[in-house]
């Protein structure tokens, strides 16, 4: 997984571990690795973001177990980007659902985080909200998301929380100002031709 933090930063989290990177070549995209990789310990990361005022890394992992081969629990981590690109951290707080978190978005405003995950093959999602502004993510709330959603966006108006699931549908839940608490979901479209969405893009237009 690739997150592009700003025009002159790239940081790539792969399996255990997080690298940054400066874009040293705009001409070819050549990158040059800032310091050694971030050790993730045993969260396996899935998905990864960086709130808007690139001041953390957040990645949203499996705690594998060793023993059985088997991720066992989720979590969601916050690593700090400080001077330069360089990344310290993380902290880490684990999900209310264990079962394979996929996903993760972070509001406009960067105080927030939406987390989905679920079984597989077609299982049961669901979604869960932290808050992101102190030292460590906080769980706030869990709520149902269709059947193994596949990817997690908050609306620029930051009013909706939409995710995409295996069979079709496009879910919106509403963000309450300020807590980072959702109801919902209601399916804001269904019945999409080709089922496993894995990627959903908001465009907004402003009429005139």
């Amino acid at each position: 997984m690739v997150v592009a933090v700003d025009p002159d930063l790239v940081y790539v989290a792969a399996a255990f571990s997080v690298a940054g990177y400066t874009i040293v070549d705009t001409t070819t995209g050549g990158l040059s690795q800032i310091g050694p990789p971030i050790d993730a310990g045993l969260h396996r990361i899935f998905g990864a973001t960086v709130d808007p005022a690139a001041a953390h890394l957040f990645t949203v992992n499996c705690v594998f177990n060793s023993s059985t081969g088997q991720c066992d629990q989720g979590s969601v981590s916050s690593f700090e980007i400080g001077t330069g690109g360089m990344l310290s951290g993380p902290v880490t707080a684990l999900t209310m659902n264990p079962i394979f978190p996929r996903a993760i978005a972070v509001d406009p405003n960067g105080k927030f985080a939406y987390v989905i995950g679920g079984p597989s093959p077609q299982g049961p999602g669901w979604i869960e909200s932290f808050a992101i502004g102190g030292a460590t993510p906080e769980p706030i709330v869990q709520l149902p998301a269709g059947t193994l959603p596949q990817s997690v966006v908050v609306d620029p108006t930051d009013k909706f929380v939409y995710v995409t699931d295996d069979v079709g549908n496009v879910l919106a839940y509403e963000i309450t100002p300020g807590t980072g608490t959702l109801t919902g979901p209601t399916t804001a479209a269904g019945g999409i031709p080709g089922a496993d969405l894995r990627t959903i893009v908001l465009v907004t237009v402003q009429l005139p």
